[in-house]
């Protein structure tokens, strides 16, 4: 490092004004100050916003979680009440129970349309409900008392004794896909 450029350097740390003989900063050393100065602001800002990123996934993330809870919960707690099946299909469920601790059984359907659930049941609301959106996958599976998965499930609605649910969100925040699942299963009691 010549004289010149240590005599620079020092300045700018210590900032004592001009050198003998000197009237101030030449252009060219004014110019690798604010060079200097703004790769430094521009590291800082790719830091924050990289952080400010990484706090919209796991705002997306918390997100994802808290649909899927409600959605599953939903579906439980109406599973729990079905007495009779009419429908036992992969993503389209239908069944008859006690909905809502309601005296009379109703009947209820679950299916997926496009990327989302949505509930049916005319007696407590007209036309379909929307439980969730953004769904990527759902799959209802069907066993008998026993435990054995019923692959024809159609032919023996009133085999059902146990009914799975894998419920799959997909989400996109900023340019990151965020993807959660949750499965659970519920005993029928009829």
């Amino acid at each position: 490092m010549g004289k010149r450029a240590r005599s620079f350097v020092a300045r700018l740390i210590l900032w004592h004004g001009p050198g003998k003989g000197e009237e101030g900063f030449s252009l060219p050393e004014l110019l690798v100050a604010v060079l200097i100065l703004s790769m430094l602001v521009l590291a800082t800002f790719q830091l924050l916003d990289a952080q400010l990123g990484e706090s919209g996934v796991v705002i997306a993330r918390s997100d994802i979680a808290e649909d899927l809870r409600m959605a599953m919960d939903t579906m439980v707690d109406q599973l729990r009440t079905a007495r009779t099946f009419h429908n036992a299909g992969a993503n389209d469920m239908t069944f008859t129970g006690y909905v809502l601790g309601s005296a009379t059984q109703q009947t209820v359907r679950f299916f997926l349309s496009g990327d989302a659930l949505y509930m049916n049941c005319p007696a407590l609301f007209s036309g379909d409900k929307l439980v969730v959106a953004g769904v990527s996958g759902l799959i209802f599976r069907y066993y008998s008392a026993a435990g054995t998965l019923l692959t024809n499930p159609n032919q023996s609605l009133a085999s059902i004794a146990l009914v799975e649910i894998e419920l799959t969100i997909s989400r996109t925040s900023g340019k990151v896909k965020q993807e959660e699942t949750a499965k659970t299963q519920v005993r029928v009691r009829r």
